[in-house]
Parts: C-alpha cells; sequence; structure tokens
C-alpha cells in the first residue's frame, strides 16, 4: 500500500510540473515573445529566403510605440492561416503613396490600420495589394536577430525621422 501511496503522489507531482511547464510556456509564447525563423523573398536584402532567425517581441511593442521603419509581424488580411514580416511604412493619418515604384495615387491611411510593404517590391504581397491592415492582425515586432550569425544583433530602424524644416 505504500508503494502505491508513493507512485500516486509521484505522479501527482510529476503531471503539476507538466501542466505548469506547458502552461508557463504557452503564455511565454503568446504574451511575452517567442524565436521565429521566416522564408520567402519579400524582405530581401534584409531578410533572407530562408535560415534567418529572430527574436519576435509580442509583448513591448505595445507599451512602446511602432514607428515607420519597424518590422512587424502579422496575420495576412487575404489569408489568416499565414503570419507574414513587412517594414511599417505608414501609421494611422499619414499619408503613403498606394504603389511607390510609381507614385501616382496617395492613401491615407485610416485610424486603427497601418500600411507596410516588403523590402523587395517586386515579389511582395503587402499594402499596394490589399490595402491598410488593422491593427489588430499585429502579432509583434522582430526586435533581435538571431542568425545568420554575420547579422547577430538588435535589429536596427533603417528609417530616418525627418523633422520639419
Amino acid at each position: 500500500m505504500a508503494l502505491l501511496t508513493k507512485l500516486t503522489t509521484y505522479g501527482e507531482r510529476y503531471w503539476k510540473k507538466v501542466v505548469f511547464g506547458f502552461s508557463s510556456a504557452y503564455l511565454l509564447t503568446s504574451h511575452v515573445g517567442l524565436f521565429t525563423s521566416s522564408e520567402g523573398p519579400s524582405m530581401l536584402p534584409t531578410i533572407n529566403i530562408m535560415g534567418d532567425f529572430f527574436y519576435l517581441d509580442r509583448l513591448f511593442w505595445r507599451r512602446k510605440p511602432l514607428e515607420l521603419g519597424h518590422l512587424v509581424v502579422f496575420i495576412s488580411p487575404v489569408n489568416p492561416n499565414r503570419v507574414v514580416v513587412k517594414r511599417l511604412i505608414g501609421l494611422p493619418g499619414d499619408t503613403v503613396f498606394e504603389d511607390p515604384r510609381t507614385q501616382n495615387t496617395s492613401v491615407v491611411v485610416p485610424n486603427g490600420h497601418i500600411w507596410v510593404q516588403g523590402d523587395n517590391l517586386s515579389l511582395s504581397l503587402d499594402s499596394t495589394s490589399y490595402g491598410p491592415v488593422p491593427m489588430g492582425l499585429i502579432l509583434g515586432r522582430l526586435t533581435f536577430q538571431l542568425l545568420p550569425f554575420n547579422k547577430f544583433g538588435f535589429i536596427t530602424n533603417p528609417v530616418e525621422k525627418c523633422t520639419p524644416s
């Protein structure tokens, strides 16, 4: 009987640890951040077609405002099963060119939306195709690159802030 009690106690402790571990992992990856990779040519040359590995910040970007040039990760508005990475080009109220290659027509980004584009415009499905992206689809922003090693470190924002003259 003592052996059965020991086994039951051991089993309960084991399952409590397993449940705690999975719960902690879920909360961390859903609300704090996670490590992720990317694939596809739309962000060349910034992100390689395959093999780049990043830290996706899912917590602090909500406290610190998004800035033009940030790499945002969001659910695709045309395919909800895909998660994509694009560069933030316009915030709510900004005026952006609908297609920066032609610069014919401009669009004002509506409240609660952002305008995103891939760095490789010719191979990118982005706001030039599907319009402004609702901010509710944003999962976070890429803040740190782990691989390849020659790009290891915090991701810098290549967009310079302009001040009116």
